[in-house]
C-alpha cells in the first residue's frame, strides 16, 4: 500500500510529534525507545508519520540523527530494549533549548498542517474528536458520521459515490436501482442499491457490517482481489496490506454502536477496538505490547469516558494505561 501524506490521520501525526519531543528530553530511555519501536511496528502509517516528523526536524535546521531499525514484533517488545537503537541528537549548545524547540515546533506545524489541510479540502463533511453527526444526503440517504471521521460525496446521473476518507460511518441508503450507491474506503468498495450498513477505516483494516439489506464488498491489495456478498447481521474485516477478507456474524446491537456513545464488540482484535476508542479521545493512544494488540476481545465500552474504557479493555489481559503526556496514552502488558 502506497501512502500519501493526506492519508495519515491527524491523531497519528500528533503522536509521532509527541514521540519526538519525549525522546528529545530522554534520548537514552530504553523503555521509551522500546515503546516507540512497538508503535512503529503496528502500521506502515506509523512509520510514514515518523518519517514526516523527522522531515520537520530537518526543516527546523536541527537535523537530529534518528535510527529505528526494522524489528519483528518480538524484538520490538519492551523486554528487549537493547535491540532497539534510537537516538535523537541533543540540541547544539549554540542554540538555546527554547529556540530549538520553537524551531522544531514550527517545522512540525509545516508537516502536520499539510495533511490536515488536504483532508479538509477533500472532505465534504468532517467531524471532530468525540463528535457524532447525522448528515442527510441529496438522494434521501442519511450518513451518521463517527468521531474524527470524514467523507467526500460525488453523486451523478448513473451512480452515487461516497469516499470514506477517515474514521467510520453508518449509511442508511435510499433505494434507487438505477443509481447504485458505493462507499470507497481505501482499496475496498462496498456497493448497494438500498440498505443500512456500517463502514470503519483504520490504518490496518476496513470493516463492513450490515444492519439491513445486502451489500457487495470488493477489495484489492498487492495485485490480488477478493469479493464477498453480505446480508443482515453479517460482516467482514479486510486487511489493507494483504487484502485478506475475514467474514463473521455480527450482532445487530454491535453494528455502529458508537452512535449511542458505547462500543459493543464481539471477538474483535484489541488493536481495532483501540483505534475506534481513539477517535473519542483528545490525543493519541499507543498499544506498546504486541501481545495485547493481538488479543481477541468481547465487551461493551463507554466512549464518553475513553481512558476508563481503555482500562476496562486492557485489564483482563494484565494491561495498564500509562499517561506519557495528557495527549499520549500508552497501553502496556504488565
Amino acid at each position: 500500500m502506497s501512502l500519501g501524506d493526506d492519508m495519515i490521520p491527524d491523531s497519528i501525526l500528533e503522536a509521532a510529534s509527541a514521540w519526538a519531543f519525549r525522546l528529545q528530553d530522554a534520548p537514552e530511555d530504553a523503555r521509551l525507545r522500546a515503546a516507540l519501536a512497538a508503535w512503529l511496528s503496528e502500521s506502515e502509517v506509523h512509520v510514514h508519520a515518523w518519517s514526516l516528523t523527522q522531515r520537520a526536524w530537518e526543516l527546523a535546521g536541527q537535523a537530529p540523527t534518528v535510527f529505528v531499525r526494522a524489528q519483528s514484533e518480538e524484538t520490538a517488545a519492551a523486554s528487549r530494549p537493547a535491540a532497539l537503537p534510537v537516538h535523537l541528537g541533543r540540541t547544539p549548545n549554540r542554540i538555546g533549548r527554547r529556540t530549538a524547540i520553537g524551531a522544531i515546533a514550527a517545522g512540525l506545524l509545516l508537516v502536520l498542517a499539510l495533511p490536515s489541510l488536504q483532508l479538509r479540502l477533500a472532505a465534504d463533511h468532517r467531524t471532530a474528536v468525540g463528535e457524532v453527526r447525522r448528515i442527510p444526503l441529496d438522494d434521501g440517504s442519511v450518513v451518521t458520521l463517527s468521531a474524527e471521521s470524514a467523507i467526500a460525496v460525488a453523486f451523478g446521473a448513473g451512480a452515487r459515490r461516497v469516499a470514506l476518507l477517515q474514521g467510520g460511518a453508518y449509511f442508511e441508503v435510499s433505494p434507487d436501482s438505477s443509481r447504485p450507491f458505493s462507499v470507497q474506503a481505501g482499496d475496498v468498495t462496498t456497493t448497494v442499491t438500498g440498505t443500512a450498513f456500517d463502514v470503519g477505516l483504520t490504518s490496518r483494516t476496513v470493516s463492513v457490517s450490515v444492519a439491513a439489506g445486502s451489500v457487495h464488498v470488493a477489495g484489492s491489495a498487492r495485485g490480488a482481489s477478493a469479493a464477498v456478498d453480505l446480508g443482515p447481521a453479517q460482516g467482514v474485516v479486510v486487511d489493507r496490506t494483504t487484502g485478506t477478507m475475514t467474514e463473521a456474524a455480527v450482532r445487530p446491537v454491535a453494528i455502529a454502536s458508537w452512535r449511542k456513545g458505547r462500543l459493543v464488540v464481539e471477538d474483535a482484535l484489541l488493536a481495532d477496538v483501540v483505534a475506534t476508542i481513539a477517535r473519542f479521545h483528545e490525543g493519541s493512544i499507543v498499544v506498546a505490547s504486541a501481545a495485547l494488540r493481538h488479543k481477541r476481545v468481547t465487551g461493551v465500552y463507554d466512549l464518553g469516558h475513553p481512558v476508563e474504557a481503555l482500562r476496562v479493555l486492557a485489564a483482563p489481559y494484565g494491561g495498564s494505561v500509562h499517561e506519557i503526556t495528557p495527549y499520549l496514552l500508552v497501553l502496556t502488558a504488565d
